[in-house]
């Protein structure tokens, strides 16, 4: 038997022992969540929400994606199975063993066809929305629905909607109620187990204090009036038992237990001293995790395998809780959380009506399209809309389309080796190597060579009509049988390719949903005019013939379609660069290093890091005014607690912290702005990726990997407590530096710590070590027991 087991042996055989009670303060998303009420889908009422996979349907957990979706593409290494961090990031102990692709793809976007990039694209979109409004994925989006808060203010339920987490045990010890699944979603299971069969029970000395895990501290207080039951809970327990309770929490639990202390030492100073015994954090993210903003930035399943990454993104943003795990101050030994590649973004807004009836005029009836879609190029990169529908000879498009830049602007000219003559021309086809031309198009479904114009129809009339006109000469010379027989070649021609090959071929591309061009712009040239100015508004004239060079053109219409678009370049922020005097701090020094230890070439460019910070990197993915933003300034910063800077020690006597080491933790991100981007009002879209081509040269014990920054067991901490430097990692969710920020309150209360090699962030609640300890603390030793009674 293992060593934990002999010892519960023992203790089951000892009749003296005396009983701490136990409060468990379950962490993030860690609290099953019911459905109170719900318009949207009445046969969900009273049932779980988190989780309950019933609702999901049961292939989601087969596949990792939904079809069309960047689950077909290789996902990164980090996220597989086989290593710590996937397991991390999987309630369920799974996760995909690909490697991920340059950029990460949604499912959702409008976006870039591009020979060197594998961003967002919206020509398959009308196959994925006909996927997605079908099945589990139907399901999954009210799911979705239900479980999200609203965005606006991340704080109430969406219309016609309530869910509340379910009270006591049971909302704390699986995720799941199916006992085909429960196994893979415990959370305080393991640990339940381990208390009742040490005699603890439900109700006398063992209780849960249950959560939504989605509220900021504020409102957790407001709507549910946490704080205040959970107090008048912990009162119950003491005098049910006689004796002070044990704060037994994990994750996130720990610093809502700590708000909790501070919630009722504001109270009453001698409240905590008199209930609570000690506090208990398991795996506590003192000083944040940084994978939380990544959350916020481009988007991460938070342990969920069958979110999509828009899905996933949504979620986060929704979600008032997030806020409070973003590290709000870094240690002064360990780097920013957050390095961003000095790029610029070429904005282009097309927000208008485009009268196409000029173009549809060319067509006969039934050759007429009925939707249009909107293709932006610049470069080498080609951006395309989804298909807008055609509204009385009108369509409207209302979209944003950006493209990542130099530092330098959009106005920097590149050229490749295949430049020939062509690019002295100034033609379309040479824009694929000059970096500041912008051509504009709109496209239909289909082939356009396969539509039947009004010329092409009248000139095959005049081909086959019958011309008396210079009779005896036609006669004499055998024309009408040459022609005849010429009509009859071409007739077999036409049948053979436009009606039978070109039909075909009109008909796959509509189902794959391909488009040509209709109508196409001269190239704009992009002059440093508009980099100086905010925005510059154009008006550029769509062609319904397809031009190769300002040499070959031909007489436009009478009546031109334009489209209206304003155009503006969004510089880098100003690299802060750290000089190297004497005056430069450790904590400078070290990031300046990191700094200069990201390298990045890519055609043949040299691209530049800076270190930033979590709010920084935010105002420029959500903007100033973004709810997410506005939460931390509403509900936290004006919080007289302040939860988001609560690094002192806890109003206890006591403080046992327990929590896993040496495993590879992520510690920070690097981000660079997505190639291309198509940006739509209805539509959660991260306008940053990360960057996987940067390189980490220095030898610090940090390890870059698809980029994502992680620390290693080799990485060197600083433990302010006792001066010194050790070489330690976190648990895999938590840096150690978050960790051990525990052992900095030995001053004010007394402090015991153990570190549990090797033993990840939800795993360590299944771990027998960590039930040891749990066991030892809150059960009497026999002659304590005696003095007890």
């Amino acid at each position: 038997r293992t060593r934990g087991g002999a010892m519960e042996g023992q203790r089951r055989r000892d009749p003296c022992r005396a009983h701490l009670p136990v409060l468990i303060v379950p962490g993030f998303m860690s609290t099953g969540l019911t459905i109170e009420t719900t318009d949207a889908v009445p046969s969900w009422q009273g049932k779980r929400i988190w989780l309950n996979i019933a609702s999901l349907g049961l292939e989601s957990f087969f596949r990792d994606k939904g079809p069309g979706d960047e689950g077909m593409k290789r996902g990164p290494k980090w996220a597989s199975g086989k290593t710590l961090q996937g397991r991390r990031k999987s309630l369920f102990m799974t996760g995909t063993s690909d490697d991920e692709l340059d950029d990460s793809s949604d499912e959702d976007s409008e976006g870039e066809v591009s020979k060197e990039d594998d961003d967002d694209n919206e020509e398959t979109q009308g196959l994925i929305d006909n996927a997605v409004e079908s099945g589990c994925a139907a399901t999954r989006n009210q799911w979705i629905r239900h479980i999200s808060l609203s965005p606006r203010d991340l704080k109430s339920d969406p219309p016609g909607m309530k869910v509340r987490p379910l009270s006591g045990l049971e909302g704390v010890d699986y995720l799941t109620s199916d006992a085909l699944t429960r196994f893979g979603t415990f959370v305080w299971a393991p640990v339940i187990k381990v208390l009742k069969r040490h005699g603890y029970e439900e109700g006398t000395n063992l209780e849960a204090a249950s959560y939504d895990w989605r509220l900021s501290p504020k409102h957790l207080e407001e709507r549910d009036g946490y704080f205040t039951n959970t107090m008048k809970k912990i009162e119950e327990m003491h005098d049910r038992t006689g004796l002070p309770v044990v704060l037994v929490c994990h994750s996130l639990g720990c610093r809502v237990a700590q708000h909790l202390l501070a919630f009722a030492h504001a109270r009453d100073d001698a409240w905590c001293d008199k209930h609570v015994h000690a506090y208990m954090p398991v795996g506590a993210p003192h000083l944040g995790a940084p994978f939380t903003l990544r959350s916020l930035v481009t988007g991460d399943d938070m342990g969920v395998p069958f979110l999509k990454e828009s899905e996933s993104l949504a979620m986060a943003r929704t979600l008032g809780s997030v806020p409070w795990l973003i590290p709000t101050e870094m240690p002064p030994h360990v780097p920013e959380n957050a390095f961003v590649r000095r790029e610029g973004a070429f904005e282009v807004r097309v927000d208008c009506t485009v009268d196409v009836s000029s173009l549809l005029a060319r067509r006969v009836d039934g050759a007429k399209p009925e939707k249009l879609k909107l293709e932006l190029k610049y470069g080498r990169r080609t951006l395309r809309s989804k298909f807008f529908p055609i509204i009385e000879e009108k369509v409207r498009f209302d979209r944003t389309f950006i493209f990542s830049t130099g530092p330098e602007g959009p106005y920097e000219r590149r050229r490749c080796a295949r430049c020939g003559p062509c690019c002295v021309l100034s033609c379309v086809c040479c824009a694929c190597c000059s970096n500041n031309r912008l051509i504009v198009s709109i496209c239909e479904p289909g082939y356009r060579a396969a539509r039947r114009s009004k010329e092409g129809e009248e000139m095959r009339r005049r081909l086959c009509s019958f011309s008396t006109e210079r009779k005896w000469l036609k006669i004499l010379t055998c024309w009408w049988l040459f022609k005849w027989v010429l009509i009859l070649i071409g007739y077999v021609l036409y049948l053979v390719y436009f009606k039978l090959w070109l039909s075909v071929a009109d008909v796959i591309s509509k189902c794959c949903g391909g488009s040509t061009w209709m109508a196409v712009a001269e190239p704009i040239e992009i002059c440093k005019k508009i980099v100086e100015a905010e925005s510059h508004i154009f008006e550029v004239e769509l062609h319904h013939e397809l031009r190769q060079s300002k040499c070959c053109r031909k007489g436009g219409l009478a009546d031109v379609p334009t489209i209206k678009m304003s155009v503006r370049w969004v510089p880098p922020d100003a690299l802060e660069h750290l000089s190297t005097g004497s005056q430069l701090s450790e904590l400078n020094i070290n990031r300046y290093r990191l700094i200069n230890g990201l390298t990045c070439k890519q055609h043949g460019h040299n691209w530049d890091y800076e270190a930033v910070t979590g709010s920084r990197l935010l105002k420029q993915e959500l903007g100033r005014d973004a709810p997410a933003l506005k939460a931390v300034s509403d509900y936290y910063d004006v919080d007289p607690l302040q939860p988001r800077g609560s690094w002192g020690a806890p109003p206890v006597k006591n403080v046992r912290a327990v929590y896993g080491i040496n495993l590879r933790t992520e510690v920070g991100a690097v981000y660079r702005r997505r190639r291309a981007l198509v940006q739509r009002r209805d539509k959660v879209k991260s306008r940053y990726a990360l960057d996987i081509r940067a390189k980490f040269k220095t030898k610090n014990g940090y390890v870059l990997d698809d980029g994502l920054l992680f620390e290693t067991k080799d990485t060197l901490q600083m433990i302010e407590a006792k001066g010194r430097s050790v070489a330690c990692s976190g648990d895999g969710t938590v840096p150690y530096w978050s960790l051990q920020h525990v052992q900095s309150w030995k001053s004010h209360c007394n402090v015991e710590v153990t570190e549990l090699e090797g033993s990840e962030h939800r795993a360590i609640l299944a771990d027998s070590r960590f039930h040891e300890v749990l066991v030892d603390y809150i059960t009497s030793k026999p002659d304590e027991c005696e003095r007890v009674v």
